[in-house]
């Protein structure tokens, strides 16, 4: 009971940093590319410095496991950049709720990758959640932000679901932040070269919001999260964390005033649903 009252409490406090991640895709005036290679520097001093303190060996990765934790990294950095490009092109509610489609994503691509047998009922709550999203889309048009918005969200939630069932593998024979501090590393590699200008602006206040963004909500809401798995069921840090498609449109709502249609609102609802009915079948399973 004390395991779960803990992990609850990780999850949550992971679940309420995680929430704030979007807003700074929006108040820092910095491109994606630059925005997750910087967030991803010092996360890595950060989580380096913190493993050397609960002295957790970070470089005891395996030569025959470099290779596929590498290309986990490479779905870690793409989905991070494309996630933050839709949130600037389009809005903060569009992006995440498209986002956390990627459990439906999972439970589609996951038996092909495994080669287990299909479970066609994912199909019918793909369709669902994709009926949620159809909803929130004026019209399909490759000019329109919002349409724009949608499918960097898709790409993102895709390689997200790519890197969760890459990732289960060497959670098992790894510490959860050997994992994460390779996903910082590799990211680093993968983004660096496509830095051709230091576009950032270097005002007092956008460092401050990208140390407060790198250091308090990506290394923090990081290790609770991983720490949180240690205590609590998948499917539960699943269901919990998908509360960040209603908390997230909420503070963009009352802290940069971001105004949600009832369309949008009405599908980001359909999406939450339909995500929260894929997580509580798999406990059931």
């Amino acid at each position: 009971m004390k395991d779960n009252i803990k992990g609850l409490g990780l999850l949550n406090a992971a679940v309420f940093l995680f929430s704030f991640g979007p807003l700074f895709a929006k108040v820092i005036n910095i491109s994606p590319t630059h925005l997750i290679l910087f967030r991803c520097i010092i996360a890595a001093l950060m989580i380096g410095g913190y493993a050397k303190l609960k002295k957790i060996k970070v470089f005891c990765i395996k030569r025959e496991d470099l290779l596929g934790l590498g290309v986990v990294g490479v779905f870690f950095a793409l989905h991070w950049t494309s996630y933050f490009k839709a949130m600037q092109v389009s809005n903060i509610t569009i992006s995440t709720a498209v986002l956390f489609i990627y459990p439906v994503f999972t439970s589609i691509i996951e038996p092909i990758i495994i080669k287990e047998s299909f479970d066609w009922k994912s199909l019918v709550l793909a369709f669902g959640a994709f009926l949620g999203v159809a909803l929130m889309l004026p019209k399909f048009d490759l000019s329109n932000n919002i349409t724009q918005g949608v499918l960097w969200s898709l790409l993102s939630a895709i390689l997200m679901a790519l890197r969760i069932i890459y990732t289960r593998k060497y959670i098992k024979k790894y510490h959860p932040l050997v994992v994460i501090q390779m996903h910082f590393l590799v990211s680093i590699m993968v983004l660096s070269p496509f830095i051709s200008t230091f576009e950032f602006d270097m005002s007092l206040k956008a460092i401050c919001y990208l140390l407060v963004f790198s250091v308090v909500i990506t290394t923090f809401g990081q290790i609770f999260h991983n720490l949180s798995l240690s205590y609590l069921k998948a499917s539960t840090v699943g269901i919990i964390s998908s509360w960040q498609i209603i908390t997230s449109p909420l503070l963009a709502v009352f802290l940069l005033g971001e105004v949600i249609g009832l369309k949008i609102a009405l599908g980001a609802i359909v999406v939450f649903a339909i995500v929260c009915l894929e997580m509580l079948r798999k406990a059931k399973n």
